[in-house]
């Protein structure tokens, strides 16, 4: 009020427009203010109005309010207003406030189960929250006259979180008698019950059973019926939890401290997505940063070097720099050999990660802790920013989950009690600098222009000029293009395909004019190969073109190969006697050629001699 008096209002109220009376208000925020104003004698106030429901109106003030924090009875009674008034459901406040659907049920039962009387307790915290949606709700709804008393216990004798537990067990688990005797004369330090353990007498031979019956209790417990024990199987089972029978020991997970720049976790996962209106399986590739946990993540149709070289070029471009290691899962895209401590890197990724800097380390095997930092994101990219969502094509996809990045590195994260973004501020200044100039990464091919004037890559098949068919071209393919060059001067450039669809991409400039078609070359390159080095078999040729089972070029091929290895004599008389016998085979031929060349150069001893 003394601000108020000296300095005027400086931060507007909110309001709304009144559904029913269009010429009033509701105050969304500022009732204090207005409170304040008052008592000064002002008339006027200053309002910025919201043109949105009462409804999302709250939920917004909610969400931009960083400065009070709320106790949990004010998050009850906004969400019983919530509930109530304007009819949301338990999933759907979870939703919008961004929490369980357990967080919201307890909130919830704290304002609507506690008597007032237990209320006004929390809200001058006599009683704490977490006990009262703990232990008295529940004793609410079983009795509410035994939790006004258990209350009144509580508040007697100043009972911490453990011995409000303990009452509470105690009084749970006794009987009428028992829990009128614990409210008339709590204790401090409430004693457990002992009760005695039905499998006790029969722990030497659940022993013996466990051991013959490999570890299975349903088993167990049917040869201890059968030889009369008196036991069921849930005390069986609890009796073995207690004891440590068949449990893995409980191992401490700890924690991990990263500087800021020393660590990148890498990793990937499959995801369902709806790509151009169908279901699909995509690899997802993530990694971030650890100390300030900003997250970048990409989609592919597969995973391999090549897709991880360019998804780590590309996560380095977006943080602006490299950190000194990269932490990946001992997969075989980078590990050459060993696991762990003792990985190797293939010489090809180390090669990598010298271009930026940072060198790749592995976790031990089984220890995901380890890698958790980069575990975590992807069950929040599964039920966050793939429900509901559709892509119209991979472009559209990883530029969506760009935008998502973008979204979630700068909200405030409850877990690390900052914003992801913000410390970024700091660890960027740690990162390792881009290098002045990155290469673009690449994999080469060799391919055969095939007879329609296509290259055909990973199903798709690009067109190339006509004048090339039968060449043999290199392909570079990299994240968005496909080059074809036939030599120094001839070059192809198309659009890269990502997934392998089957698809034909002709360009306009090889498409030949209208009604001539594509001008198959004639003779084909194998066929004037051929001739020249037998001249003798064009008859042969001629009529394998016109009656062979395969096509001509696959047949012309294979008929060059025979040409290239089998000595010629043997050759020249297979092929003259195939001539004969219209036999076009080459499978065929070629087992003729070779009877042939065992009769005429290898001489085996049939023992018609003596040495």
């Amino acid at each position: 009020m003394a601000s108020l008096a000296e300095s005027g209002q400086q931060t507007p109220i909110v309001v709304v427009l009144s559904p029913d009376h269009h010429d009033r208000y509701l105050v969304i925020d500022g009732h204090k203010r207005i409170a304040a104003l008052q008592q000064l004698g002002r008339d006027t106030v200053e309002a910025v109005v919201w043109p949105m429901g009462e409804a999302e109106a709250l939920l917004l003030d909610r969400s931009l309010r960083f400065s009070e924090h709320e106790t949990a009875l004010e998050q009850g009674w906004l969400l019983a207003e919530m509930e109530q008034r304007f009819g949301y459901s338990l999933d759907e406040l979870a939703r919008r406030f961004d929490r369980s659907v357990s967080w919201v049920s307890r909130r919830l039962a704290l304002v609507e189960l506690l008597p007032e009387a237990i209320q006004q307790q929390v809200r001058e915290g006599k009683i704490s929250a977490h006990v009262a949606m703990k232990y008295l709700v529940p004793a609410a709804r079983i009795n509410p006259e035994d939790c006004l008393r258990m209350a009144a216990a509580l508040i007697q004798h100043h009972c911490d979180t453990r011995q409000a537990g303990q009452l509470y067990a105690a009084w749970r688990a006794g009987s009428a008698v028992i829990r009128q005797r614990l409210l008339d004369e709590p204790a401090t330090d409430v004693p457990e019950i002992a009760r005695a353990e039905k499998a006790e007498p029969y722990r030497q031979r659940i022993l013996e059973l466990f051991s013959v019956c490999k570890e299975n209790l349903v088993r167990v417990h049917e040869e201890l019926t059968a030889e009369g024990a008196a036991l069921s199987y849930p005390a069986l089972t609890a009796f073995c939890r207690k004891q440590g029978i068949g449990q893995a020991p409980v191992v401490v997970a700890g924690q991990y401290h990263f500087e800021p720049g020393e660590e990148m976790q890498h990793d990937t996962s499959p995801h369902e997505v709806t790509l151009a209106g169908k279901k699909r399986k995509v690899q997802t590739a993530s990694g971030v940063l650890c100390y300030s946990r900003m997250l970048f993540f990409q989609c592919y149709p597969t995973f391999q070097r090549f897709d991880c070289k360019v998804f780590l070029t590309d996560a380095v471009r977006y943080f602006g720099g490299a950190s000194e290691r990269v932490m990946i899962d001992n997969t075989h895209i980078v590990v050459l050999r060993g696991t762990g401590r003792e990985m190797v890197p293939v010489p090809e990724m180390a090669a990598f990660g010298e271009r930026f800097g940072f060198r790749f380390v592995a976790h031990a095997i089984g220890n995901a802790n380890r890698s958790a930092r980069v575990e975590r994101p992807f069950w929040f990219i599964e039920n966050n920013f793939l429900v509901g969502r559709t892509f119209n094509s991979w472009e559209d996809l990883n530029r969506q989950a760009r935008e998502w990045c973008d979204k979630v590195n700068s909200t405030y994260k409850k877990h690390i009690r900052a914003v992801p973004r913000e410390l970024f501020a700091v660890e960027r200044l740690r990162l390792k600098p881009l290098p002045a100039w990155i290469p673009e990464v690449y994999r080469l091919h060799q391919r055969m222009v095939d007879i329609e004037g296509y290259v055909a890559l990973h199903t798709n098949r690009y067109s190339v000029p006509v004048d090339w068919i039968g060449r043999r071209v290199e392909v570079r393919e990299t994240k968005d293009k496909i080059e074809i060059q036939r030599d120094a001067r001839n070059l192809v450039t198309h659009t890269r395909i990502a997934d392998a669809e089957n698809r034909r991409i002709m360009l306009a400039q090889h498409r030949p004019p209208r009604g001539q078609g594509i001008q198959r070359p004639d003779p084909h390159p194998e066929e004037n190969t051929i001739l020249e080095a037998a001249p003798e078999m064009a008859g042969y040729v001629a009529a394998l073109k016109q009656r062979g089972h395969k096509t001509p070029t696959l047949a012309l091929r294979q008929l060059l190969r025979l040409v290239r290895e089998y000595p010629r004599e043997p050759l020249l008389a297979a092929v003259r006697e195939a001539a004969r016998y219209g036999l076009y085979d080459l499978d065929r031929l070629e087992r003729m050629i070779l009877r042939r060349v065992v009769r005429d150069y290898f001489l085996l001893d049939d023992g018609s001699h003596d040495d």
